[in-house]
């Protein structure tokens, strides 16, 4: 055979060769929880009241548990909440009239740290800059304790009875309902 016929023939072989093992030494993906696991809220919205034109931050947790119950770290979870999809823009923040805002809203405690700052302790209106505002679903891993938290944003423009909130892992969900009254 030509020489040039088999390095044309084995170059392909040599590209796709590497390409698979650039993608493979990206890092490992998050895993699913082992089957039995199980996940339960250690800190869930209760009911509460908001006056009008006003914003609260509450937060939620909960923990996976491997099927022998010990916390499981760096496993996906995934938190889904009512009035806070894509879609769901029934609040008015800027007060054109115009809904511009989910009633409910996710914040992602991650994307703050990730510019230093604590949600907690800084104002909303700085959230869309640093990509903390999340629609639901919204995915967290678990921490190395097996705990993963999220905070969510409430607008009392009008109440809600009742919200949801689940948190499921790919073997088990729990869901918790609230009502956010004015």
């Amino acid at each position: 055979m030509n020489r040039n016929t088999i390095g044309l023939a084995i170059f392909p072989i040599v590209i796709v060769l590497a390409v698979a093992l650039g993608i493979s030494c990206v890092g490992p993906n998050p895993a699913d929880a082992p089957f039995g696991s199980t996940v339960i809220f250690i800190e869930e919205p209760l009911d509460f009241e908001i006056p009008l034109d006003s914003q609260i931050l509450i937060t939620a947790a909960a923990v996976v548990l491997d099927p022998e119950g010990f916390p499981i770290n760096d496993i996906k979870v995934d938190w889904r909440l009512t009035f806070a999809n894509q879609n769901d823009l029934v609040a008015d923040t800027d007060g054109d009239g115009i809904a511009d805002s989910h009633k409910l809203q996710f914040v992602d405690p991650d994307a703050c740290e990730e510019v230093g700052l604590d949600c907690e302790e800084v104002d909303s209106s700085l959230y869309p800059g640093f990509g903390a505002l999340k629609d639901s679903p919204l995915r967290l891993l678990t921490d190395n304790r097996g705990v993963t938290r999220v905070l969510i944003l409430a607008f009392g423009d009008f109440p809600v009875d009742p919200a949801s909130l689940t948190v499921s892992i790919n073997t088990a969900a729990e869901t918790v309902e609230f009502s956010v009254t004015n």
